[in-house]
């Protein structure tokens, strides 16, 4: 194995330290913005023989290997964000207007220890602990599937990981200077992979990702300097993904039982009857059940019982199964959306078109699924029309839990509904006011001290 270099030179040679222990990547430069992550063709093949789906690109091998569709798409979303860092931490190095993303934009291969700790550093700054922790996973998932193509040697892959260990912390205390992405232009072409994702502002000076191999010459990215678009201009589904993009690290929000009253009022008084039924059943299944969106969203019809036992079954996070009991008020909503949406397989929740009609296919055939970031699309849309606060789809199972533990239900119990293995996880869904904080330290006894006036 050739000889780490020296500390010392490094940082006088290379000053961002991009550059450095390549030994553990093979000879020559890192690669181009163009080139396969995958150096060689016994690598590729190596990656095919490892079940990886007749793809050779690192980002394509982890992402497939996911288990649901949600995840994939999550996990794309996350790499697309990290692109969008990694491009204001190192101008030049990332291609951001890449034909199948910016995730494949990403010298990946050219990441080194100290960017690996630069970009962590990055992430704890602007993103929640949970938040950054599921995008240095998916760094690291690349970053193995690279490895497992042969791109280095088990030595190196340990020391990128240990830049990309997890984040500690509390998300109540993620710093608030870290620069901020604009919202996408109003007129930005939405995809089904990276639609809402936000353009970033042109970062601070710096040097490329791998010193020496800056990516080719090219001109400003599309919208890249164009002025922030305002939130009402954008479509439904863009600005769901601006506002997920722009509250990554913001604690979330517990709705008060007078702002659910609200949101129920006003998707049940909808002047169109089928997108009524929708939203109502999203409001049930979200808030009624405090599922996350991306399991309201893999729901299919065969799933939902509204009979005897009202409950619907669950594919929930770490590939386990639960069953979560339909409350009564919850039964007539979802009742009431089956009625319009008819008894076909497929998916539970549906897209509503403007003529409110449900689509159940799109034009390539494949089930009209909804997805997470069109259930925060519904609720900006209702919290708007209910002349409320904005909010997001998770801030409904916040809001679940907090409500079961205002009316006394036990936290173990609270736990198994919301699918949490450990009730640690539970408490910090607890996002109730402040008020009951102060009703809590205000049942304590204490001794009145000695000769205390009367």
């Amino acid at each position: 194995m050739p000889p780490r270099s020296d500390g010392r030179a490094r940082a006088a040679g290379d000053p961002n330290g991009l550059d450095q222990d390549r030994a553990h990547r093979g000879d020559g430069p890192p690669p181009s913005a163009g080139a396969a992550l995958v150096p060689a063709p016994e690598a590729r093949a190596a990656l095919r023989t490892a079940d990886a789906l007749g793809t050779s690109h690192p980002v394509d091998v982890y992402v497939e290997r996911l288990r649901t569709a949600v995840s994939r798409e999550t996990t794309e979303r996350k790499l697309d964000m990290v692109a969008r860092v990694l491009a204001e931490l190192w101008p030049g190095s990332v291609d951001l207007d890449h034909v199948r993303g910016a995730r494949y934009g990403v010298p990946w291969l050219a990441l080194t220890p100290v960017a690996c700790e630069r970009l962590r550093s990055a992430l704890a700054d602007r993103w929640a602990p949970a938040t950054a922790n599921a995008a240095l996973a998916a760094i690291r998932g690349v970053l193995r599937a690279a490895w497992l193509a042969g791109a280095f040697d088990a030595d190196g892959r340990d020391r990128l990981f240990e830049g990309l260990r997890a984040v500690r912390g509390d998300r109540a205390y993620v710093k608030r200077d870290a620069p901020a992405s604009p919202a996408p232009p109003a007129d930005a072409a939405p995809s089904a992979r990276a639609a809402g994702s936000a353009v970033p502002a042109p970062g601070p000076a710096g040097g490329p990702l791998a010193a020496g191999t800056p990516m080719a010459a090219q001109g400003p990215h599309r919208g890249r300097d164009a002025p922030i678009a305002a939130p009402a201009a954008l479509s439904p589904a863009r600005l769901a993904a601006w506002i997920d993009a722009e509250s990554e690290g913001e604690p979330g929000r517990h709705l008060e039982t007078g702002e659910l009253a609200a949101l129920w009022s006003c998707a049940g008084g909808d002047e169109h009857p089928v997108r009524a039924a929708r939203n109502l059943a999203v409001l049930a299944l979200l808030y009624g059940c405090g599922l996350r969106a991306g399991e309201a969203v893999a729901i299919d019809l065969s799933d939902v019982d509204t009979a005897d036992e009202p409950g619907v079954r669950i594919f929930g996070k770490g590939r386990k199964r639960r069953v979560v009991p339909l409350p009564f008020a919850a039964v007539a909503p979802i009742q009431r959306w089956l009625a319009v949406r008819g008894r076909a397989p497929g998916p539970l929740l549906l897209p509503v078109l403007k003529n409110d009609t449900v689509l159940h296919a799109r034009a390539d055939g494949r089930p009209a699924r909804l997805t997470p970031q069109a259930l925060t699309g519904v609720c900006l849309f209702l919290a708007d029309r209910a002349g409320l606060p904005p909010f997001r789809a998770h801030d409904l199972r916040r809001t679940f839990a907090g409500q079961h533990l205002d009316a006394g239900t036990d936290i173990a119990t609270v736990a198994q509904l919301m699918g949490h293995a450990n009730v640690t996880t539970t408490s910090r869904y607890d996002r109730r006011p402040d008020r009951a904080r102060r009703d809590a330290q205000g049942k304590l006894w204490m001794p009145e001290p000695h000769g205390a006036p009367a």
